[in-house]
């Protein structure tokens, strides 16, 4: 080995000069926040860096034009003027590599996006796979050769599923071979912001459910409604609210058609404003059809004590054990509706919110910290 490769494989934390993250979209390519479960994950591994090491923290994205400002915790980010398209991707990723300077150390935020300008040394994060859908084959083809080449040329991916490692075990030997590189570490909730239901008066009736997500067509809001229609169907009673970054008007159109507009409640809510609305509640459906890591809608819904009815995609199957905190069911709105009417049961909703709260200090922010920063020390 030599003295080169002796300093670059040195640990992060006694010797970077400042850790670079580089992602396509912390801020808004406006500038402006932006709401999401992979921005609030690269600012939590943010706050990590800075509040254990002392190191400076450097945020590079892209941008609709070049700009540089510093976030509200106080972190440096700068924009890069890009194509905001995944076409922009490649002129980024080369222009973002010249912010670095000696002594950097590089974490990219959503690692094959910085395809094909990897810079060395570097660790990834991959936040499941999203190329499951319903996409053409020269996509997957193209995507196949994205994540390998990340995985290649990286020291160390944080998994935020197993999904993944599966996924890169079944390419062969060398994707066997790389899956050494990977590390699982499941989303997690801010239990300090999240309050555990007591359990008293649920469930209750009707029976009152949950849907927290942003409104895209992969997330289920229209299978998720179906069910309800099919919960009507069976005779269940219940209500039915469905927060989302974007897409209301929509979502109350939808509802309106299936006939449910007087039992459904629709609203816009940020990633901070969820935490609220899980105390007056029965059941999480997570109804994802695909791309999917290990879900903060998941997530928030267990350490709240809150069963989740769940589909078999991505990484929820980490999160959801059959039978212990809720149920994996066929994304079929009559498979759904049915998990929803069996939780009705007081003593096998009661044994389930228990089981739902066990898992809390392992899904909880103070614990994903710790393992967070042995990944990055290693």
């Amino acid at each position: 080995m030599s003295t080169n490769d002796r300093k670059e494989t040195r640990p992060w934390g006694p010797h970077a000069r400042r850790i670079v993250i580089q992602v396509a979209d912390y801020l808004g390519f406006d500038g402006n926040e932006l709401p999401g479960g992979r921005q609030r994950l690269i600012r939590d591994i943010a706050r990590v860096i800075r509040d254990e090491w002392g190191k400076e923290v450097l945020i590079v994205q892209k941008g609709k034009e070049d700009f540089e400002k510093t976030d509200k915790d106080g972190f440096r980010v700068i924009a890069i003027g890009s194509d905001t398209r995944a076409r922009g991707d490649l002129a980024f990723a080369r222009k973002a590599r010249q912010i670095l300077e000696d002594g950097d150390r590089l974490l990219y935020g959503s690692g094959e996006d910085a395809w094909p300008h990897f810079h060395q040394p570097a660790k990834a994060i991959q936040h499941g796979v999203w190329w499951d859908g319903p996409f053409p084959w020269w996509k997957r083809v193209v995507q196949r050769h994205r994540a390998m080449e990340m995985v290649r040329r990286t020291d160390a991916v944080l998994c935020v599923d197993t999904n993944f490692i599966n996924w890169l075990r079944c390419q062969g030997p060398e994707g066997l071979a790389l899956c050494r590189k990977c590390t699982y570490l499941p989303n997690y909730a801010d239990t300090d912001k999240m309050g555990a239901i007591s359990g008293e008066g649920h469930p209750a009736n009707p029976i009152r459910i949950l849907y927290a997500r942003r409104f895209e067509k992969k997330r289920g809001p229209e299978l998720f409604l179906q069910s309800l229609v099919y919960l009507h169907q069976m005779g269940v009673k219940s209500r039915a609210t469905m927060l989302t970054i974007g897409g209301a008007e929509t979502l109350k159109q939808l509802a309106a058609e299936c006939g449910l507009q007087g039992s459904v409640k629709i609203v816009e809510e940020d990633l901070n404003g969820v935490y609220r609305h899980y105390q007056d509640v029965d059941i999480a459906v997570v109804p994802t059809l695909w791309s999917e890591g290990t879900s903060l809608a998941a997530v928030e819904a267990i350490v709240a004590g809150v069963p989740v009815v769940a589909t078999p995609v991505g990484g929820l199957g980490n999160l959801v054990i059959p039978g212990f905190n809720g149920f994996l069911v066929t994304p079929s709105p009559q498979a759904i509706a049915e998990a929803i009417a069996a939780l009705r049961n007081q003593e096998r909703w009661a044994e389930m919110h228990r089981n739902c709260l066990s898992l809390r200090p392992s899904l909880s922010l103070a614990n994903w910290s710790r393992n967070v920063l042995d990944w990055l020390r290693g």
